[in-house]
């Protein structure tokens, strides 16, 4: 029939995806654990860093490092044990809720729920390939191996009789609540979009994701609720940038045209969303991570489009799940600019002085707070073709007299955060030294000895104070006239009332 047709066709492009992942998955998992199984026996382990052109620093070592994803994670721990205290037991605790996914709830009530699963934590911690073990680790949504491996330090701790006393080398980690939102909320000194991502006090954490989401299910449904009297046209924009059909069993790639869709379709995707039941927080969270580092329109509708993939792609054709990510992801779009007016003021800000820049064909460039001099590498590519017997060789020279426009415009605001972000972890890297901390940073998530997680919460929130008293929008702007020659360059945006020292107090800022 033809529902099993469309069903057959739905699961054959799921499993020939799910093929394409798992070769590339494979292998590099392989050089992971090869790389872990060479150093296994090492009393210590170095990892040399390189800074970009922005100041952030990666490891130099491709395959394993903190720096990479979860099974690099949980096979690292300090090479120096430190004993947990009664503090560092707590911070302990926080960090297995939050590798649950546990991270929107106040400390104590993570602690807590840690505390509640101590007899499946040590049960797991001896067998941990059990069916029962294996159901409870695999499920910690934001870390599964690095959960195993505090399973074992905990339950470790718990066993030795003297929990507090217990050396501990596993690290605890504090993350940054969608850090380049917060670092955007103190340039703009933005009230609202710093309470929205944790800069000033409150009781519990505030979820940016479901703020952002609240607006956008209240936009849905009120769609889902128009009386269509005649076709008109709608005010949601579809972008179907590759729609992709099985025919023959070979998936065709069809350019579908951009247009405005009407408002009965409107309504057709928002009851279709609702229906479904994917207004749900992960289909938001990737676009508001990334809306200060750039992300597009089209890069917005590929994320949302992946999510609902994850969630639906087994009963749902790829083109209507195209239509539906075009739609869901427009408002998401508008929602964050809803949330983060200021923000996104900043934002169109950065776009106006790059396009000065663009216009004399030069890079955008800009001195960090930390003085490392940044200039954007963006140049048109040229590319020579170079014809032998065999075969056609193209050669690409990418440092090229002319400058890419396209990349320096869209590279400058999420570049000139990630250089401030930068300086903050070097100013906390720094002051970790100072008073003799192990210290460990991936750019917005800190790292050190569970019992030193106290120091570090000042530490870090110091660093910010310190970081965004100074007047960086008008340090930057008399920086970037001086490289123009004294031209002029579009007005600051108005900034607001926020007191950046409230941070000091707020308790969820990094958690």
């Amino acid at each position: 029939s033809a529902s099993e047709m469309r069903q057959l066709r739905i699961d054959h492009r799921n499993a020939r995806k799910r093929r394409q992942e798992l070769q590339s998955e494979r292998p590099t998992f392989e050089l992971k654990l090869a790389a872990a199984e060479d150093f296994k026996n090492a009393p210590e382990l170095y990892f040399p860093h390189s800074v970009d052109f922005r100041g952030r620093a990666y490891p130099v070592p491709p395959h394993l490092n903190h720096l990479s994803d979860d099974i690099c994670r949980g096979l690292l721990e300090f090479a120096e044990p430190k004993r947990f205290g009664k503090e560092g037991l707590y911070w302990m605790k926080v960090t297995m809720a939050n590798l649950m996914g546990k991270n929107k709830i106040p400390f104590d009530e993570r602690v807590a729920l840690v505390d509640a699963e101590r007899e499946r934590i040590i049960a797991t911690a001896r067998d941990p390939l059990a069916q029962t073990s294996l159901d409870f680790w695999t499920a910690a949504d934001d870390g599964p191996w690095q959960f195993l491996a505090r399973c074992f330090e905990l339950s470790a701790a718990w066993e030795s009789g003297d929990p507090e006393g217990f050396p501990s080398r596993a690290p605890v980690q504090l993350d940054g609540s969608c850090n380049g939102l917060q670092h955007y909320a103190a340039l703009g000194r933005d009230e609202a979009g710093a309470r929205a991502v944790n800069v000033t006090p409150s009781d519990r954490p505030q979820d940016v994701y479901s703020i952002v989401l609240a607006i956008v299910k209240e936009k849905v449904e009120k769609q889902a609720a128009v009386v269509i009297e005649e076709p008109d046209a709608g005010e949601g924009v579809i972008e179907n940038c590759q729609a992709q059909e099985e025919q023959e069993g070979k998936a065709v790639k069809k350019k579908a045209k951009k247009r405005k869709a009407t408002a009965a379709e409107l309504k057709k995707y928002a009851e279709r969303l609702i229906e479904l039941e994917v207004l749900q927080r992960k289909v938001v969270k990737q676009t508001i991570m990334t809306i200060c580092y750039g992300v597009t329109t089209l890069g917005a509708r590929r994320q949302v489009l992946g999510q609902l993939e994850d969630m639906v792609g087994d009963k749902v054709e790829l083109t209507e799940l195209n239509d539906l990510a075009g739609y869901l992801s427009t408002l998401v779009l508008k929602s964050i600019d809803e949330v983060f007016k200021q923000a996104m003021q900043i934002k169109k800000w950065f776009d106006s002085v790059s396009k000065v820049f663009n216009s004399k064909e030069v890079p955008t460039g800009w001195i960090a707070p930390s003085g490392l001099t940044c200039v954007q590498p963006y140049k048109k590519t040229r590319k020579v073709q170079s014809m032998t017997r065999r075969q056609k060789v193209t050669l690409a020279d990418t440092d090229g007299d002319k400058v890419d426009k396209g990349k320096q415009r869209m590279g400058f605001p999420p570049n000139f955060v990630h250089s401030l972000d930068a300086t903050h972890m070097m100013l906390v890297a720094q002051a970790c030294k100072g008073e003799g901390m192990t210290f460990a940073g991936v750019h917005d998530s800190f790292w050190t000895h569970a019992c030193d997680a106290p120091r570090l919460n000042v530490l870090i929130r110091d660093a910010f104070v310190d970081l965004h008293q100074r007047p960086i929008l008008n340090e930057l702007y008399r920086d970037l006239q001086i490289q123009l020659g004294g031209t002029d360059l579009p007005p600051l945006p108005t900034q607001g009332d926020l007191d950046v020292t409230l941070v000091r107090g707020s308790a969820f800022f990094f958690h």
